[in-house]
């Protein structure tokens, strides 16, 4: 909470949260990342604030460690917008100061160990095996190697078309909130490989199963989740709402959608994981000064209500020469879904023989063994084939007619 701090809520209940637990920071807290028995809170101009939670309902005071800044620019003062924790350090997303990073091995005596400038603004960060991933607005995404945390290497940069708020990595993919660019999505073993926009303008990103959740900001959206079941093609996003319209933080548990609303507060919703294609929101707990106590208001309202419909596909009749090579291209199987969802083929009857293979991805059917063609033994084949989106099929009747061949001029002459 940028005005107040640290502030844990209760969700046992995640219909009906409890009132807040405050613990108040010296600077706008913006991130929190939590490791046993502490939480540990990106300040801002305090640096990273470390917190006792041990008991929930009791926290313990802060305790600070600035953040290392680059002494030319702000007196070498460190603005800890982001932070995640991986074995014994913590790496902050340092704003205009790049990436710092901090040993906690002992949280009761954190150590500044090495930071890694680049010109860029350091929003979040994500770490995965011997990488950190900074989120550094206009020049995209920072990639650092930390296999040695006391001596980072120096930064390479995966550009993108937005500017880069929010990282996270789930899989072979990074997951960027590219501001007005909406979701970028990164290939661990190269560059982009897509986007999908959304209304508005994308600061955090969460990724659960096979969607992508956006926190935004703006005049119409606040969540906006994607389908990345192929991380190469994200569907269409559809949206969920809430009375202020900004949301810098997201996060999934359980059944349940958890968005940091600004200042209304905690914002609860239905997860869509089970592939339900709709958003309700449960709660909207807005977040009082310290020694008030928060109030819950619940809706039953469904923003968005969106029916996962079968694909569609058609029957075919292909003509085929007898004895044709195995790889030969019979034709393409065409369907399509109206919801966009990722599509995969499959022979599921008529093919005991093994004589054709379809692409599962692109419908293009081959043969498989030509010595099953044979225009004298079978003319006809009747192939159904099944397109199914993961949850719901159709299928086809597709018939190949074997075009018969004069194998006698392909013969030796006989000796009489």
């Amino acid at each position: 909470d940028e005005s107040w701090g640290l502030a844990i809520i209760d969700i046992s209940d995640p219909t009906n949260p409890g009132s807040p637990e405050y613990v108040s920071t010296s600077g706008p807290a913006t991130a929190v990342a939590v490791d046993g028995n502490y939480a540990y809170v990106a300040a801002e101009s305090s640096g990273l604030a470390i917190i006792d939670i041990s008991d929930p309902t009791n926290p313990g005071d802060p305790s600070y460690v600035n953040t290392l800044g680059d002494p030319r620019y702000f007196g070498g003062i460190g603005s800890a917008e982001g932070v995640s924790i991986s074995g014994n350090y913590v790496y902050v997303a340092n704003y205009q100061h790049g990436l710092s990073i901090i040993d906690i091995s002992n949280p009761l005596s954190p150590q500044n160990i090495a930071r890694s400038w680049f010109n860029g603004y350091a929003m979040d960060v994500v770490v995965r095996d011997n990488y950190a991933y900074v989120a550094a607005r206009s020049i995209g995404v920072a990639k650092i190697d930390i296999s040695d945390p006391k001596n980072p290497g120096t930064p390479t940069f995966i550009n993108t078309n937005g500017t880069a708020e929010g990282v996270t990595i789930s899989g072979n993919y990074v997951y960027v909130a590219d501001g007005s660019t909406g979701l970028a999505v990164i290939s661990l073993a190269g560059g982009v490989v897509s986007y999908e926009n959304t209304i508005d303008h994308a600061n955090g990103v969460f990724v659960s199963g096979n969607y992508a959740y956006l926190a935004c900001s703006g005049d119409s959206e606040a969540l906006a989740v994607i389908n990345i079941s192929d991380p190469e093609k994200p569907r269409t996003a559809f949206y969920g709402n809430i009375k202020g319209n900004s949301a810098y933080g997201v996060t999934v548990a359980g059944k349940y959608v958890y968005l940091a609303a600004n200042q209304d507060g905690l914002a609860v919703f239905n997860n869509v994981n089970d592939i339900t294609h709709s958003i309700g929101l449960k709660g909207n707990l807005t977040l009082p000064n310290p020694g008030s106590n928060g109030s819950l208001s619940s809706t039953s309202t469904i923003k968005i209500n969106v029916e996962n419909q079968p694909p569609k596909i058609s029957d075919a009749i292909f003509s085929l020469k007898e004895n044709s090579l195995s790889g030969t291209v019979v034709g393409t199987v065409n369907a399509v879904d109206p919801n966009d969802d990722l599509m995969l083929f499959e022979i599921i009857n008529g093919n005991s023989d093994k004589a054709f293979k379809i692409n599962d991805k692109t419908g293009v059917l081959t043969v498989d063994n030509s010595t099953k063609l044979d225009y004298e033994t079978t003319s006809k084949f009747l192939l159904i084939i099944k397109a199914s989106d993961g949850a719901l099929s159709d299928t086809a009747t597709v018939i190949v007619n074997l075009i018969d061949v004069n194998e006698s001029i392909n013969q030796p002459p006989s000796i009489m």
